[in-house]
């Protein structure tokens, strides 16, 4: 545990197991992380781990599996988890291209008629990439065209991924070993393990959601930054349904003071999802809390700062999906570093959003505000 003395001890929850000696590097949207991401690929000399949700075999997942058959060819051991609903419309012949240069691949959680239906909505929904065991990436790009950039033939949707190497990364590697075996192979083929060496000096912690406990854990991280907030906090996220406790976390904060500011899509890929997100509004706004809809296109991203000493990046959405059926993984980083880092971004972000303002739910029609409540109350469904 870090001494006492650091500021941002305060926004970090009690018991949290948190990484000393790391090296954090803030990269926007697929211009940055997927070149990023790529040019690690092509340095590796020893393993890359990449575990994802959706990789499709368009402009941008192509590129991924050509770097990736490439490697496993050279002699790199490369293994690939992939989730089958994410993976779903990406072709037999695509994986068959990997496997035939050597990339190990596993399904997470296929949907098959004898697994029991309530099983069917437990999902992968995590992205990371691990190479030699010393560097990481983590944070909401699947590996297709939707996020990546207009040069690429991409649709550039808005997100952010974080590169972190130091001693972080070892957890990393457990949890990708740990879903690699969920998904019936418990051998590792060989995959090399050792103690990652300090990269920096960013202290960091991973939230990783995998079983009921994991969950509540996740949920008390962002509780215990919410609650210690003493000047702002500014949200960022795709999906936004959050349920009690959050939101309560939100309101005690506008209620005391605290500068809240939330950016949500200003159009959806999941329509309804932003449908539901309006039943929250008015009471959000009511008390102090601003609210901002991204206006170019899709926004995918799902970040978090307090006060600049607590930040948090990854697949995490705030609806039911994330807290009770998705393996998710954020990685949150502490300090104020990193923190103005991610708040400049955020500043940046507001220049291209619309605030919402309380008189716009008024304004709807009785049947959009009867639909959003509907929707919210069944926001686990959706």
């Amino acid at each position: 545990m870090p001494s006492k003395d650091h500021p941002w001890r305060r926004y970090c929850l009690r018991g949290a197991h948190v990484h000393e000696g790391n090296a954090v590097r803030l990269l926007r949207d697929g211009d940055e992380v997927f070149p990023a991401m790529l040019s690690a690929i092509q340095k590796a000399r020893s393993t890359i781990l990449l575990e994802v949700y959706r990789i499709f075999n368009d402009s941008v997942g192509q590129r991924f599996a050509d770097a990736l058959a490439d490697k496993a060819r050279q002699g790199v051991r490369v293994w690939l988890i992939y989730d089958s609903v994410g993976s779903m419309e990406t072709s037999w012949a695509f994986f068959e291209q990997l496997r035939g240069a050597g990339v190990m691949t596993a399904e997470y959680n296929p949907l098959l008629p004898w697994t029991p239906h309530r099983m069917w909505g437990r999902r992968d929904h995590r992205k990371m990439m691990i190479i030699d065991g010393e560097t990481a990436f983590a944070g909401g790009l699947n590996l297709s065209a939707e996020y990546g950039p207009v040069s690429w033939g991409g649709a550039s949707w808005r997100d952010t991924a974080v590169q972190v190497s130091g001693p972080c990364v070892e957890e990393l590697i457990k949890l990708f070993w740990a879903n690699w075996n969920k998904c019936g192979d418990s051998g590792r083929r060989g995959a090399a393990e050792h103690s990652p060496k300090r990269g920096g000096d960013t202290s960091v912690s991973i939230s990783a959601i995998s079983g009921f406990r994991s969950r509540r854990s996740f949920a008390a991280n962002y509780r215990h930054a919410m609650e210690a907030a003493q000047n702002f906090i500014c949200l960022t996220n795709a999906y936004f349904v959050p349920g009690r406790s959050v939101i309560r976390g939100l309101l005690r904060a506008a209620r005391r003071g605290v500068h809240v500011a939330v950016i949500v899509p200003g159009q959806a890929d999941v329509p309804f999802i932003r449908t539901a997100s309006w039943a929250l509004y008015a009471r959000l706004l009511r008390n102090g809390v601003e609210i901002y809809e991204w206006q170019p296109g899709i926004l995918h991203a799902k970040t978090c700062i307090v006060d600049g000493q607590w930040s948090s990046v990854g697949s995490h959405n705030f609806d039911s999906r994330s807290f009770y059926h998705n393996e998710e993984l954020n990685i949150n980083i502490y300090g104020q570093e990193f923190g103005l880092e991610l708040v400049k971004m955020f500043e940046a972000d507001l220049k291209k959003c619309r605030r919402v303002h309380l008189e716009e739910w008024s304004a709807k029609s009785v049947w959009f505000r009867l639909l959003a409540r509907v929707l919210y109350f069944f926001r686990g469904a959706l």
